[in-house]
């Protein structure tokens, strides 16, 4: 699979201040990377370019701003030169 990309998008109803964060109950310090370790690893192991990943977080409190992810999702796929 060498010269294909993979990219991981991903939304999370966890607040930005859980991951890599010590402290915090539910992901013990771990960061975005780390989570989602075990399905980029598998993806590098077979030869993809695993390219940086993209997430909207919090998605589910009133102070969500879905509509400004997408928005930012679009850019980040035109940094990419994904589209």
């Amino acid at each position: 699979m060498q010269g294909k990309k993979f990219l991981v998008a991903s939304t999370w109803n966890a607040p930005t201040e859980t991951f890599s964060n010590p402290d915090s109950v539910l992901f013990e310090g771990k960061g975005i990377d780390d989570l989602l370790l075990n399905i980029t690893s598998n993806y590098k192991f077979t030869g993809y370019t695993v390219l940086e990943k993209f997430g909207i977080l919090d998605i589910f409190r009133d102070t969500a701003d879905i509509t400004g992810g997408l928005k930012n999702y679009k850019k980040h796929l035109e940094a990419l030169k994904l589209n």
